[in-house]
């Protein structure tokens, strides 16, 4: 959480927050005189009038502190708000929505079965006095003495023993006790497997909630029925294990579902779709789509469908994912593919119709082409379950590409069946572009890629706001999305330079601030501002001519909007820039000083007839002389480069090479120095310690490495991410 959040609230917004921080803040405004154009008591007056002003700075400190106490997420929904008063209630009615859904499935069996665990200690009546023996062995999983118990009082097993009505099964269930369930199953009758708590819960249904896989089995090997009985929720066992994400229960109970179990309720099947994307369960999700098609444009709640989960899933893509620069090197080279555990027609359904290759890999099963080929693939496959073994990293390599292959795969589909099963065009719009936007916002180009592909037409498909795509994408600084719909102008459409609904172009919206999460993925306020220089000076070179001199609805041109949005980055990058040259010209004048001081100090001495060096013939001295003078003038290059920086005018246009070159300079000369100081030092303990054993001579001068690598180490990222950012790749290649 950044440190201005935390002066408003105590953590940042989510979803699982709302009651506490809408109370926070509200306090805070109205602390700050700002909740009155936050609940509307003080309206917006005309442009024109003269307290328009006053109303104006209101809503933008209101709105800035909003957006500042939202968590990335939440901020997505309200970045584009041109009034607090608008942020407040779409925050209001999403996390209410949201809460809503929450509270109908997932809190509801969450508190009962934590209520359930709270009351078991407590005096449950007639039930728990009577069999009390038989309770507490449930509980802690002693089946010696439950066997003892139920042997002389074999009424018991069906028995309600607390106040939930648990019987035996329920209790031992709910505890995880899995050998307790398993010879419990065996002793009790079918039907009373069936028997259900007050809340209309059976023990599969607790087993579905923090059980393990192996009681799911014992019970539905007993009676089939389970499987289909609902609780007071009106779900299902297979519904309880995708709501609590128990991904080893509900991969067994998933694939005890037949097809018509899944078509004979299509809301339970969305349900379970849904749930299957928000458990990262890809693959089931896919099997069951391609079981259930018609789950792909049904709308599960507050009229969404499973594309808009989807789309708030951005880590699950590869254009999303950060690796390292070996962790992006395996996960070009590790072999995966699409485990055949739900469907014996998963092999035709995940084919990648648009990369043969990828088929071969991913497809369940191998090609069916030769016996050779059959055993490349399978020793390919052998060679990387035996490395995961040795070298623990790639199986979480593995485990990402997997998700990520699937997770395309699944967009794909989705997408696949809504164009197909749908021919009502502003249907197919209404229940694709909402998603559209969202990906674009997170900056999921797989999800864009595909939805282009299979409805071209949604590249023009405007928000609530009346910005397309590729506005939606560079208001956000997405710039994966942004090369993607730019790449050989294929997607630059007249749409792209429509006005939205505050009259701004799309050199507007580049002119905009970055949303704060994007903002701080680069270091250091000036390099931010470079960054979004070289975002607004991209789009310019875009759009034409006519727009850069466009007024919005506030009376600014871009330029103008820029200046106004960023003076406080200038400020910031003004800051840590004269910062930065002051320390690094202290060390600088330092090194100058003692090299200067050691060029007339010469190791060894002079002779006093001549006045030359001692050791002017050996290498040592030879090392030491030019090492000396590498050090003094790439020095002294050093200092002149941040002194120049202390001295710049800081305009906004010299934020964009001038004052980045010269930092880079300096830095790179900086360092240079400092490695030519080591070396004059390591050569004058060669010099001094001639006589000496070899070994420590060579000790004490290797000891010169450490502060010229430990200043690489420190500052090398800095110097990498200006030389990217300077003369790397633009926003266009």
């Amino acid at each position: 959480m950044s440190s201005l959040s935390k002066d408003i609230v105590r953590e940042v917004l989510t979803y699982d927050n709302y009651d506490e921080w809408q109370v926070l803040m509200k306090n805070y405004l109205v602390g700050q005189s700002l909740w009155s154009v936050v609940d509307e008591t003080e309206c917006q007056p005309p442009t024109g009038d003269p307290s328009y002003a006053a109303w104006k700075e209101k809503n933008s400190k209101a709105l800035h502190a909003i957006q500042i106490s939202c968590g990335a997420v939440m901020f997505s929904h309200v970045k584009t708000s041109a009034s607090a008063s608008d942020a407040w209630k779409a925050l209001a009615n999403e996390c209410r929505s949201a809460w809503g859904r929450r509270r109908k499935i997932t809190e509801t069996l969450c508190s009962h079965s934590q209520k359930m665990k709270e009351v078991l200690g407590d005096d449950g009546g007639e039930g728990l006095s009577k069999y009390r023996i038989l309770y507490d062995a449930a509980l802690n999983g002693d089946w010696k003495m439950a066997k003892w118990f139920i042997d002389k009082h074999s009424e018991a097993l069906a028995a309600g023993l607390d106040k939930w009505s648990n019987t035996a099964l329920h209790i031992a269930a709910l505890y995880g006790n899995t050998q307790f369930v398993i010879e419990l199953v065996k002793i009790t009758p079918p039907e009373s497997l069936a028997r259900q708590n007050c809340v209309a819960s059976t023990a599969l249904h607790l087993v579905a909630e923090g059980g393990t896989k192996r009681m799911a089995e014992v019970m539905l090997e007993r009676n089939q029925s389970l499987f289909h009985i609902r609780d007071s929720n009106g779900m299902t066992p297979l519904l309880s294990a995708a709501v609590f994400s128990r991904k080893d229960v509900l991969s067994y109970l998933y694939s005890r579902a037949t097809d018509a179990d899944l078509n004979s309720n299509l809301e339970d099947c969305v349900a379970v779709l849904i749930h299957l994307i928000n458990a990262e369960c890809y693959g089931m999700a896919l099997d069951l789509l391609h079981r259930c098609p018609n789950a792909a444009s049904t709308p599960y709640e507050n009229d969404e469908t499973a594309l808009d989960f989807l789309a708030r899933k951005p880590y699950a893509f590869k254009s999303r994912r950060r690796l390292g620069f070996w962790h992006r090197k395996l996960y070009s080279w590790v072999h995966v593919e699409f485990p055949d555990t739900h469907s014996h027609t998963a092999k035709k359904y995940y084919k990648d119709e648009e990369d043969p290759v990828k088929e071969e890999q991913v497809s369940n099963g191998f090609p069916q082409r030769s016996s050779t080929h059959q055993l490349l693939c399978y020793s390919n496959k052998l060679f990387w379950d035996v490395l995961q073994q040795i070298v623990p990293s790639i199986k979480e390599v593995r485990r990402r590409k997997l998700m990520h292959l699937q997770s395309r795969e699944l967009v794909k589909q989705l997408f696949k069946k809504v164009t197909m099963m749908i021919k009502n065009d502003h249907k197919v719009e209404q229940l694709l572009g909402p998603p559209l936007i969202v990906a674009a916002e997170f900056g999921i180009v797989e999800f864009v890629e595909i939805a282009l592909k299979y409805y071209p037409r949604l590249i023009e498909y405007p928000d609530a706001n009346l910005r397309c795509i590729m506005q939606v994408a560079v208001l956000n600084r997405q710039e994966k999305v942004f090369k993607m719909l730019n790449k050989k102008g294929r997607q630059i459409t007249l749409r792209t330079f429509d006005r939205d609904i505050y009259m701004n172009n799309i050199l507007h919206l580049a002119a905009k601030l970055a949303p704060p999460h994007q903002l701080h993925s680069v270091s250091g306020a000036a390099l931010q501002l470079q960054r979004e220089l070289q975002w607004f000076k991209a789009i310019e070179m875009l759009a034409p001519p006519k727009y850069k001199e466009r007024k919005n609805s506030q009376g600014l041109t871009p330029q103008l909007l820029f200046s106004e949005e960023h003076k406080d980055l200038i400020a910031k990058g003004e800051s840590w820039m004269k910062e930065t040259a002051a320390s690094c010209t202290v060390a600088a004048a330092l090194i100058i000083t003692m090299m200067f001081a050691a060029a007339f100090t010469v190791p060894g001495g002079i002779r006093s007839d001549t006045g030359t060096p001692i050791f002017e013939h050996s290498h040592s001295f030879l090392v030491f002389v030019i090492s000396d003078a590498f050090a003094l003038f790439s020095a002294s290059t050093s200092m002149l480069m941040f002194l120049s920086i202390l001295t710049s005018r800081y305009a906004e246009i010299d934020f964009l090479e001038s004052l980045p070159r010269k930092l880079i300079i300096g830095l790179a000369m900086l360092f240079l120095s400092i490695a030519s100081m080591m070396a004059t030092f390591s050569s004058t303990m060669f010099i001094m310690l001639r006589n000496r054993q070899g070994p420590i001579s060579i000790i004490l001068a290797s000891l010169g490495v450490v502060p010229a690598t430990l200043f690489a180490f420190l500052q090398f990222p800095l110097f990498v991410d200006m030389m990217s950012y300077t003369y790397g790749s633009g926003i266009f290649h």
